[in-house]
């Protein structure tokens, strides 16, 4: 009985890790890509060099845009490392 508690325990660690590793590998993507999309449905330029003026219900949302889309180049760090967690624990199974 409790080997079988260990095994469902270790295999719980290994979603938990997973799920860590995806959103660590996923979320600078998708945040700049809702940037993009929010700034694109509010016909709002947005773009790396500069901060540009987005009105959204009476709000100035440019800055967070601009903020949002950035969060895109950290990526380049989390990528690659999100990817050798999943791949080392793909192996390791």
């Amino acid at each position: 009985m409790s080997d079988q508690a260990a095994s469902n325990e270790k295999e719980s660690r290994v979603s938990y890790v997973t799920v860590i590793a995806l959103v660590f590998l996923l979320a600078p993507l998708l945040t700049s890509l809702a940037a993009y999309s929010i700034a694109g449905g509010l016909d709002c330029r947005l773009n790396e060099a500069n901060y540009h003026p987005c009105v959204f219900l009476g709000l100035d949302i440019g800055g967070l845009l601009y903020s949002m889309g950035g969060f895109g180049f950290l990526g380049i760090i989390t990528m690659p490392i999100g990817l050798a967690v999943l791949l080392y624990k793909m192996i390791k199974r």
